[in-house]
């Protein structure tokens, strides 16, 4: 990436070239893509501020102008440079100014970073996308808006003919509920993607694919269905239910899917291994083999997120802050690479400005943050 260094030396190559040399025509001037790089550098440069000073006393423009006025009072032989001269004093003028300009506009335009909020996008059938906030008044053939979360109509179709299948995508900085065609609710955290069909086929399972992310599901029981079980598809396994509340992580960047059940019973498969589940277990299935681990959790703390907060029980910092980034949407940047491993434990509301938040971990004395428009610098 260009710093101010290289902004410096472009600088310098523009000024000797105008001041200095003898045969102003063969001199190397800036050109168009430098001139263009520098603005778009000082932009997205999140540091420069830092520098601005020592640069700018670098750039001394009154003992550069005295410069060009010496050039510019030459014998009559050589006016046809004047022109250029003039010409390369505003240049010099507009490159020293331009720090300042870039300066007061980030300054009074700073990056607000913002608690995440009910957002999805919902893909149809035929490819049409429907973008859905809590304010939506969104009303289609199979669904609508009702209290604030998309509702399907509650209807089987006894035949086997396919229905159509919508997915429901969530952003980062987003989470959404979804009442499916048989009455299953499900709550889908940040940057999740669940697909599922428009209409359940009477005779056959509930089937739903949760793509990557996060899900609390809240099934109806099998016995309103005819007995048709309930089946939650991830890349690495897959979970059946006959009725019950569980929830399902499968994030991209995770090497694990951890599933843990609140309520009633899941059947774990993964290949040929398969786990039964009891409430108050988590499985843990690793997308490196075929091994399924179950272990005793805390169901509070899994389902935190679905009530609006974050419980963090002897988490790593590193763990903590890719789910805040998910929410927050925003970019964690560790300098101090030691600060992954600190433990931490305690709630956190997710409603909570970002900046109350980390001012609060801060009190620990064990870390420093530093907020630069959508980065968290970590110190």
């Amino acid at each position: 990436m260009m710093h101010f260094n290289k902004i410096l030396e472009l600088a310098k190559k523009m000024s000797r070239a105008i001041l200095y040399s003898e045969n102003i025509e063969s001199s190397e001037f800036l050109n168009e893509k430098d001139k263009e790089e520098i603005k778009n550098k000082l932009k997205q440069n999140s540091s420069y501020w830092k520098e601005r000073d020592t640069i700018l006393r670098k750039i001394n423009v009154a003992e550069d102008w005295k410069k060009v006025e010496q050039k510019i009072l030459i014998p009559k032989s050589k006016t046809k440079y004047l022109f250029r001269y003039a010409a390369a004093a505003i240049l010099i003028l507009g490159l020293s100014s331009l720090f300042f300009i870039f300066q007061n506009k980030l300054i009074k335009q700073p990056v607000e970073i913002t608690a995440g909020t009910d957002k999805a996008t919902l893909i149809l059938g035929n490819g049409e996308k429907v973008e859905l906030t809590q304010a939506s008044r969104y009303v289609g053939v199979n669904a609508s808006m009702v209290n604030n979360q998309l509702e399907y109509n509650n209807a089987f179709q006894a035949n086997k003919l396919n229905a159509g299948v919508n997915v429901l995508n969530i952003p980062r900085g987003g989470q959404f509920v979804v009442q499916l065609s048989d009455g299953t609710k499900v709550w889908l955290n940040s940057e999740s993607q669940l697909k599922y069909p428009v209409k359940f086929n009477s005779g056959e399972p509930r089937t739903v694919e949760l793509l990557y992310g996060e899900a609390y599901f809240d099934v109806t029981p099998s016995s309103q269905h005819n007995g048709d079980h309930f089946k939650v598809v991830t890349k690495n396994q897959k979970v059946e239910v006959l009725g019950t509340e569980f929830n399902v992580r499968a994030y991209r960047n995770e090497k694990n899917i951890f599933t843990s059940l609140i309520e009633g019973s899941v059947k774990i498969s993964k290949d040929k291994i398969t786990k039964f589940l009891t409430p108050g277990f988590q499985s843990v299935v690793s997308l490196n083999n075929s091994v399924i681990e179950v272990k005793k959790i805390d169901v509070n703390n899994e389902a935190a997120w679905k009530k609006g907060l974050f419980i963090f029980e002897k988490e790593p910092l590193k763990e903590m802050m890719i789910e805040l980034s998910r929410w927050y949407d925003v970019e964690i940047v560790f300098i101090n690479k030691e600060k992954e491993k600190f433990v931490f434990s305690g709630s956190l509301n997710r409603e909570d400005n970002i900046k109350d938040l980390l001012e609060n971990l801060e009190k620990t004395k064990e870390v420093d943050f530093e907020i630069r428009g959508k980065k968290i610098y970590i110190k």
